[in-house]
């Protein structure tokens, strides 16, 4: 005899899967794992978390559970589909998203400060952004390698990508503990532009990404973890006229669309709250541009990284992994004596065109967390009979 309440789950969820795909759909459909599900907790859900009510719902539904049911095994193949596409909707069409009022949102919290500032706390990612974009003035060289289009200009489609490898660059900047010399070069920005990819595209290919749906979150992030993008922000004609010695923080061509900002902070005004957006490309000491809270959609869908990006390297190589997971300040040691064994010597040397005691540096590397590491150069090298192990005296390559 047929579960009536087997029936009712299965007739339900397949009315859910007809509906429409949209942010509610989504909703309904992890209220068959947690009925009390809201809106506001379906925007803070990470990634991994969506993917667990997912697997969770489908385990519900398999059809080794349901034998000789023939809905079931089409259910079991509709439902990860139905979740794609709900997805792709609130990505492609942000502004249809509800949220609480706005009035509610930038209601103000007296425990934030008036002002904050990423460069004041973290003043070394300030050099991981600023460039220079005179084509006649860069100069490459091995350890500066900023992703900017020399000619100093940008494309309406190379702006998400962009801005996306601007926020990385500066999060990987407070990780690594000092400016960056590694970066993502602009050659690159510019494939990736043509493959049409998002700035939750890039976050997700580096650690995921997660949505910060209210100002209170956007603060919290900014103070703990660094920059935040706006993906929301429509940049009108009428404002753009307005401006005068900021427009570089916009590319005309995004007019009447959405243009990605990378936002560093927030501020006071005489006309309330605003938040600091740094220009597009930077030209020597450019200043940010004040947005006020809530305007042009600016703070309506903010997207982060889900990462500390502390597996990504922020040095140039040539690389020597060491484990340091019980020496938390060991990059602020001047020289050391480093014991490696006899079968890691060969992958130490292998850092050196000329041989070890070239004078030429390697970047020593926590193998455990990429982002943790220092240039060093070889001062000597002695083999020990008694540890059978070889000593190298390092000092740091300033």
């Amino acid at each position: 005899m047929t579960d009536p309440f087997r029936q009712f789950f299965i007739e339900s969820l397949q009315a859910t899967l007809r509906s429409p795909a949209s942010e509610e759909s989504l909703q309904a459909l992890f209220k068959y794992v947690r009925p009390t599900l809201t809106l506001e907790e379906l925007h803070s859900m990470t990634q991994k978390e969506q993917s667990k009510m997912i697997k969770l719902l489908k385990s519900r539904i398999h059809p080794d559970k349901h034998p000789n049911n023939t809905e079931v095994t089409e259910l079991f193949q509709e439902v990860q589909n139905f979740y794609e596409e709900c997805l792709k909707y609130m990505m492609d069409t942000p502004r249809k998203r509800k949220k609480r009022p706005r009035s509610d949102q930038i209601a103000v919290n007296r425990s934030y400060p008036q002002s904050f500032c990423c460069f004041e706390k973290w003043p070394h990612m300030k050099e991981s952004l600023m460039v220079e974009v005179d084509a006649k003035t860069v100069h490459l060289s091995k350890r500066e390698y900023p992703p900017i289009p020399l000619d100093g200009i940008l494309k309406k489609e190379e702006i998400p990508i962009y801005q996306a490898f601007k926020c990385i660059h500066a999060r990987g900047a407070i990780v690594h503990g000092k400016a960056i010399t590694k970066y993502t070069s602009f050659e690159t920005i510019k494939i990736m532009a043509k493959q049409k990819k998002t700035v939750a595209d890039i976050f997700e290919e580096n650690g995921g990404f997660r949505l910060l749906d209210s100002i209170e979150a956007i603060k919290v992030e900014l103070m703990h973890c660094g920059p935040v993008i706006s993906t929301s922000f429509e940049l009108t004609k009428a404002y753009f006229n307005q401006l005068h010695t900021n427009q570089k923080c916009f590319v005309e061509e995004a007019i009447n669309s959405t243009h990605e900002l990378l936002i560093t902070g927030w501020c006071m005004t005489p006309y309330g709250e605003a938040w600091q957006v740094q220009p597009v490309l930077e030209e020597g000491n450019a200043q940010s541009i004040a947005i006020g809270f809530g305007q042009f959609g600016i703070d309506y869908e903010v997207v982060v990284p889900d990462s500390s990006l502390d597996h990504m390297s922020w040095e140039i190589g040539p690389y020597f992994d060491y484990d340091f997971s019980d020496i938390e300040d060991w990059r602020s040691w001047e020289e050391m004596n480093l014991p490696i064994r006899e079968e890691e010597l060969k992958t130490f040397a292998s850092c050196f065109e000329n041989g070890l005691m070239s004078g030429e540096s390697f970047v020593l590397r926590d193998s455990n967390k990429f982002a943790h590491s220092c240039a060093y150069k070889v001062r000597n090298i002695e083999w020990s009979n008694e540890n059978n192990e070889w000593t190298i005296q390092i000092y740091k390559d300033i």
